[in-house]
């Protein structure tokens, strides 16, 4: 999740953008509106990049995320399109973010 709100803010390597350019139109108009509405595909891969090392530490990581918010919420640059859907306003992106952090938050079990 935070290193796709630093990827909008800093930029996508060019290699996923090239990659993602061919199904953009698709993802965009099938993909994007299931993840708004709640409904993303489980299991699909990722890139390496985007998974995160065994030996995360959970507390490090929170207060990173917290940080990437807070500088994405009180940003005014430039976001960088997404690879997979393209460009969108600021306020497309905040519901794409927050879609996609529920997304992933929705795999979190609780520790008894």
């Amino acid at each position: 999740m935070r290193l796709t709100i630093e990827a909008n803010m800093n930029g996508y390597p060019t290699w996923m953008s090239v990659l993602g350019f061919p199904i953009r139109p698709l993802m965009r108009r099938f993909g994007l509106p299931k993840l708004l509405a709640g409904k993303s595909p489980k299991g699909l891969m990722t890139a390496p990049m985007f998974v995160p090392p065994e030996n995360a530490d959970d507390a490090q990581e929170v207060a990173a995320f917290a940080k990437c918010v807070t500088e994405f919420l009180s940003g005014e640059g430039e976001l960088h399109p997404h690879p997979g859907f393209g460009s969108m306003s600021r306020e497309e992106f905040e519901k794409f973010h927050a879609a996609h952090t529920a997304h992933h938050l929705g795999f979190l079990e609780t520790a008894v």
